[in-house]
């Protein structure tokens, strides 16, 4: 298990089309064409945007598509655990959270870095927890991450509330364009389809210094 890291700000719905805001403590999840649109800042200053499961635009890669669809939110299953201000997701396919086959399922939330003529450090912390497992990774402008920076020590019990597992990792001189919150979820399977979800708590700290991005 990874040392809990706390970010302290409070729940936000996302708001398409609102203006982005400069400076901001908590900031509005902007999303345009399903990309989280981090707002600018000014020297010195910092926005922290939350990008939770059941609120932001999340979207998922079933292991027989080569492409993404959007999560759809599960019926209620006592066995999850909460995971802070997150809700739980699926993916599409079956009415129900326990009719999904055995792989891996890539959960994903892009967002984009602005370019704003200031230096940028990202920070995406937050906790997570998986049907049966996960890990996190951080694709980049550059590139897909291609090591995870966060993973669940357990193989089946990822859901449980000990094993909700803490993420950091941080960006330092921030280049403008698109990056790439992911998780791959491994569903088990064992000789039938079973349940299959993932919920994250997540935010992103953005600090602005006064060297030019």
């Amino acid at each position: 298990m990874k040392s809990t890291a706390r970010v302290a700000s409070r729940a936000l719905v996302g708001m398409a089309g609102a203006a982005l805001v400069s400076g901001c403590i908590s900031c509005p999840p902007v999303v345009n064409d399903g990309v989280v649109q981090l707002p600018c800042c000014t020297s010195g200053t910092a926005n922290i945007v939350r990008v939770d499961t059941g609120s932001a635009p999340w979207k998922v890669r079933i292991p027989s598509l080569t492409y993404s669809q959007p999560v759809l939110s599960p019926a209620p299953n006592i066995a999850w655990a909460t995971v802070d201000s997150s809700a739980w997701v699926r993916p599409p396919g079956g009415a129900n959270p326990d009719s999904h086959a055995g792989g891996v399922y890539s959960y994903t939330i892009p967002f984009r870095v602005q370019a704003c003529g200031v230096g940028r450090t990202l920070t995406i912390s937050g906790r997570f927890a998986a049907d049966n497992t996960a890990s996190a990774f951080l694709d980049t402008p550059g590139g897909p991450g291609s090591s995870p920076f966060a993973t669940q020590t357990t193989q089946t019990h990822g859901f449980q509330t000990a094993n909700i597992t803490s993420f950091s990792t941080t960006v330092t001189s921030a280049a403008a364009g698109i990056y790439t919150l992911r998780f791959e979820v491994t569903n088990e399977q064992n000789g039938f389809n079973s349940d299959s979800g993932l919920a994250v708590s997540a935010v992103i700290a953005t600090n602005c210094s006064s060297a030019p991005s």
